[in-house]
């Protein structure tokens, strides 16, 4: 079994919770996986994945061999979840906690992508599972995609939680595939933002191109974030609920532009006492000052 663990940091929410976050690779005809710091208890606002991939042409089967993840159906805080596909977007096969050992899990492809979140409220002893390759069949067991999916294309364009400004819906998945030219790069902000405030509950993901290794933003609460830039044409958005819910949601904007325009720029003052503002001539400029 080959393993590449990918990176382990803390990060804060706008809240100041530290999640713990971990993710790895794991490929091979076989290998094992387990929850942090098993056989003790998982920490507080884990935040960890797994991708698993076994050789072409045939199918993962992920088999447990201890399970004890706080919580029961439909697994609002603590959390395993199991998709059909190598990243965090690909179709649900199973959303996992409670005490009773799961059956076997045969994923339709080569690949699976397993998520692990906690709260911070109560931990236990976690999960220990080995995966192995098996026979393709195609009677894998079913799965549940995004409730929406979107691909926005426009150079310009607004998108919102389902239902927007009336509540969204509980244990709701949606992602917003935002995709440009080649030459140009992404801005969004956040108009209007109503979450509730307990990321492992409801949240929003922003990742710097379609790739979940690549996220840039987990964020929760009342409080919209600041704007994003892209670092190249892509960005994926992912909005998760779990819970009943009364809050709107939220609204964002995107526009794009140029690879080459310059977003800030300086400002000074020459001899005669005329400003000098430095920023590309294909830019607009906003100035803003404290004082003059």
């Amino acid at each position: 079994m080959d393993v590449l663990l990918m990176d382990f940091l803390l990060f804060l929410t706008w809240s100041q919770l530290a999640f713990a976050q971990c993710s790895y690779r794991l490929s091979g005809s076989s290998g094992t996986l387990q929850s942090p710091n098993y056989p003790k208890n998982y920490p507080p606002l884990a935040d960890c994945n797994w991708t698993i991939s076994v050789p072409e042409n045939y199918s993962v089967r992920l088999n447990f061999q201890d399970f004890a993840v706080d919580g029961s159906e439909p697994c609002e805080f603590d959390r395993l979840i199991v998709r059909d596909g190598p990243n965090c977007i690909s179709p649900i096969l199973r959303s996992l906690c409670g005490s009773t050992i799961p059956r076997p899990i045969v994923s339709s492809g080569s690949r699976i992508y397993v998520e692990f979140t906690s709260s911070q409220f109560v931990q236990l002893k976690g999960f220990q599972a080995d995966f192995m390759q098996v026979e393709r069949s195609g009677n894998n067991s079913n799965t549940m995609g995004p409730a929406c999916e979107n691909t926005l294309e426009a150079d310009t364009g607004l998108f919102s939680t389902p239902n927007y400004p009336k509540p969204y819906s509980s244990h709701t998945e949606c992602v917003w595939k935002i995709i440009t030219q080649e030459d140009r790069r992404i801005k969004l902000e956040f108009l209007d933002f109503h979450l509730y405030s307990d990321c492992f509950l409801t949240y929003v993901d922003v990742y710097d191109g379609l790739d979940c290794s690549t996220r840039i933003l987990r964020h929760c609460g009342l409080i919209a974030p600041k704007a994003i830039n892209s670092s190249g044409p892509r960005l994926l958005v992912v909005f998760r609920s779990s819970g009943q819910n009364v809050l709107r949601g939220f609204q964002a904007r995107y526009y794009t532009f140029p690879k080459s325009t310059a977003t800030t720029g300086t400002a000074s003052r020459n001899r005669s006492g005329r400003w000098i503002v430095d920023i590309l001539r294909t830019a607009s400029v906003l100035l803003l000052t404290s004082s003059f």
